[in-house]
């Protein structure tokens, strides 16, 4: 394994237990809160997640480049966590993986010229509505139980 490939690894699997956690974790996380402040630490949690995944790319000292990835990941790990003390697992997964696919498109194509196709801004798009779509049903379905 490579030293560029490595950091990368650390990022995604560090992204996939960060996501993951999500049913383990809210089983020991207080439930209810402020949803908006949920949605935003779901939302910081995709920045980090995206933020280590660049910072693997881009930082040439590998120990800087490790220590990057650890604490974003360690970041995105607390925020995702602070995310499911306000919202549902499912919103907080889904919210989480939206802002990450979204910020790690956009910061493919600013930073390394990717060329995004229609095709990405189209499921960007059902990304983001069904987001929303998921995150309304589940906002329903808690006022129908209360």
């Amino acid at each position: 394994m490579g030293p560029t490939i490595c950091p990368g690894y650390f990022s995604s699997a560090g992204d996939v237990l960060g996501c993951l956690g999500g049913p383990f974790a809210q089983s020991w996380v207080k439930a209810g809160g402020n949803n908006k402040k949920g949605y935003a630490w779901a939302i910081s949690a995709g920045l980090d997640a995206a933020l280590a995944a660049v910072s693997a790319k881009l930082i040439t000292p590998q120990i800087v480049r490790y220590g990057l990835v650890i604490l974003l990941n360690a970041t995105m790990w607390g925020c995702y966590v602070n995310s499911l003390k306000a919202l549902s697992s499912l919103q907080a997964t889904v919210t989480n993986f939206a802002a990450n696919f979204l910020s790690s498109g956009l910061a493919g194509y600013l930073l390394f010229q990717e060329p995004l196709s229609f095709q990405w801004f189209a499921g960007a798009l059902l990304i983001v509505v069904g987001s929303l779509v998921l995150s309304k049903s589940s906002i329903e379905k808690k006022a129908h139980t209360h």
